[in-house]
């Protein structure tokens, strides 16, 4: 049976500015959207101003997906010291938080688990990943692959921080950045699985 502890509603909109600030790039994206559908306006724009609006919203996706991380993981923590302080006993300690997640994101449980995984490995222990997340230089999915294919191998911190920076040095080359590609040193590196741009 799932243990959860519900977190106390805000309702007032002065009270959490995040949420505020979050509907304003809702409506603002939504507006986009609108102006995209007309043809007027839409034939006004230059294709290299467009290619721009879509770099730039393949960074606001992967800021956007690390702020969620974020969040996971500050709830997740929240609920599991609610769960201590109201006497759960230790082996139900996180569940139902996974659940929790589910409902908000629009998922399972079992997937909402695995997404909280892969934001604790991030926060907590591939930092630098997560540093080129924040700053939309990778997407959520090649976040994800670092976290499945490197944090779970064994091996040493000092190994695994080590392919991340040559990677993330790589990745930030100009040639490379330009092509969505490894480097040729990422690659004879044994590492281009962690550039390697794939679509989401």
């Amino acid at each position: 049976m799932a243990v959860a502890i519900a977190p106390e509603a805000i309702t007032d909109q002065a009270v959490d500015p995040v949420t505020g600030w979050l509907d304003d790039v809702l409506a603002g994206l939504a507006d986009g959207v609108a102006a995209c559908a007309m043809p007027s306006i839409a034939a006004e724009v230059p294709d290299d101003v467009r290619i721009d609006r879509i770099a730039q919203l393949e960074k606001v996706k992967a800021a956007a997906g690390a702020l969620q991380a974020a969040e996971s993981v500050r709830f997740a923590q929240s609920q599991a010291k609610a769960q201590l302080a109201a006497d759960v006993h230790p082996d139900k300690i996180g569940r139902g938080i996974a659940d929790q997640l589910g409902l908000a994101c629009h998922m399972s449980g079992f997937a909402a688990a695995r997404r909280l995984g892969v934001a604790r490995a991030l926060w907590f222990e591939l930092p630098e990943t997560y540093q080129l997340l924040i700053a939309g230089e990778i997407s959520g999915y090649i976040a994800s692959l670092v976290v499945t294919r490197d944090a779970p191998s064994g091996r040493s911190d000092e190994t695994r921080r080590g392919r991340q920076d040559r990677c993330g040095r790589d990745r930030a080359d100009g040639a490379a950045k330009r092509r969505g590609v490894c480097s040729p040193r990422c690659v004879r590196g044994g590492s281009a699985w962690l550039c390697a741009a794939r679509p989401d």
